[in-house]
């Protein structure tokens, strides 16, 4: 998933690494599932910011356990057709 910004100074690209956290009903234990996503900024504390806006909203108990930047340039969003059967 990738989280754009509207910012105009917001020109680099950050791969954050989130770790969902859930709890299995039957054994009662914590179980942990790694999704990664993109993040444009300016900067890593910024990033971090739009992580937890967007996150925010949500009822998902995650933990950021990586934030890195990037070397791409731009990232262009592509709609694939609606394939008709």
């Amino acid at each position: 998933e990738i989280f754009f910004s509207d910012v105009d100074d917001d020109d680099k690209w950050y791969k954050a690494k989130l770790q969902f956290i859930t709890i299995d009903e039957k054994s009662e234990k914590e179980k942990r599932s790694n999704v990664t996503y993109l993040v444009q900024a300016k900067s890593l504390a910024r990033a971090l910011r739009y992580i937890d806006e967007v996150m925010g909203k949500t009822m998902i108990d995650y933990d950021v356990v990586g934030l890195n930047e990037t070397k791409l340039m731009d990232v262009f969003e592509h709609h694939a057709p609606n394939e008709k059967k």
